[in-house]
């Protein structure tokens, strides 16, 4: 027996907001919160990909970056630590904050990226990012998502979105290792 047309359901295809793993969907499930199929986490399939910055998530999903800073840590592992305010008047189930490690030169070397569960409005959480690459010492916000995509708008953030390692010595410590914030340009 034939099907007809209008009884076949179409498949889209999106990236998860998590893991950027590409699924498959039913397409009458756009906008709906799916399970990704790689990670299980959250994420509201989108068609349509808007310009950076100009998404609908970030206008109705606001959150807000504090001041970074590194953190020295055990065995050589540092940490970027900073704090992310929720603005908007809605909960996300997990937001993923993401960084960009640079060296001295001014060469990427990677990204690295804390998860945070259940952000509820006007509440603010505290994220750590591990950095395990010796060289860095420079980090920048690269992207902050959530379940709905992208809430990354960095024209909106008033704090520092970057931070540099400064190695030094400090008086009667040898040369004990100290970090210090600084806003990159």
């Amino acid at each position: 027996m034939h099907t007809p047309p209008s009884a076949v359901i179409k498949d889209a295809s999106c990236c998860c907001h998590f893991c950027s793993n590409e699924f498959r969907y039913p397409e009458f499930r756009e906008g709906e919160i799916l399970h990704c199929q790689f990670c299980g986490m959250e994420t509201v399939p989108k068609s349509v990909v808007l310009e950076r910055g100009k998404s609908f998530s970030a206008e109705k999903f606001r959150v807000e970056v504090g001041e970074l800073e590194w953190l020295p840590g055990a065995l050589g592992v540092r940490y970027i630590v900073g704090n992310l305010f929720n603005h908007s008047s809605d909960e996300l189930c997990w937001v993923k904050v993401e960084i960009e490690l640079y060296d001295d030169s001014g060469l990427l070397l990677g990204r690295a990226s804390d998860h945070l569960r259940s952000l509820t409005p006007e509440q603010i959480c505290p994220f750590k990012v591990p950095v395990l690459k010796a060289s860095a010492s420079r980090a920048l916000i690269f992207d902050v998502t959530c379940e709905y995509g992208s809430i990354y708008s960095p024209c909106d953030w008033t704090g520092s979105t970057g931070a540099v390692w400064r190695p030094a010595r400090r008086k009667g410590q040898g040369s004990e290792q100290h970090a210090r914030a600084v806003a990159c340009q």
